[in-house]
């Protein structure tokens, strides 16, 4: 994956807690994000919301999630998702309850 930097569109049904190993921060093209079923995962990474061409962000029955990672990395400040430019923001799933942990 360290070779689609243009890559626009990524759907992902993964069987992990984290997506950071997969570093989407490097998406820098990225339009349109979208989980489904992602039934193990716990936290979405901070650095999506780096990615300013993000216009679209779905995910769909991720039960177990609950939040943003938060980044060690020097020099790097964790960034929330009200910092995005989304066009669109969709969560379907029992789990929204849990979504002010979102802001």
């Amino acid at each position: 994956m360290k070779y689609l930097i243009s890559l626009q569109y990524l759907f992902l049904k993964v069987t992990t807690t984290s997506l950071t190993s997969m570093n989407i921060g490097r998406f820098q093209q990225l339009k349109f994000l979208y989980l489904e079923y992602c039934s193990e995962l716990v936290s979405i990474p901070s650095a999506v919301g780096r990615l300013t061409t993000l216009n679209k962000l779905k995910i769909y029955w991720c039960f177990n999630l609950v939040s943003f990672e938060e980044e060690e990395e020097e020099g790097k400040e964790p960034v929330a998702l009200h910092n995005l430019n989304l066009q669109l923001f969709d969560i379907v799933g029992r789990w929204c309850r849990k979504v002010g942990r979102f802001t």
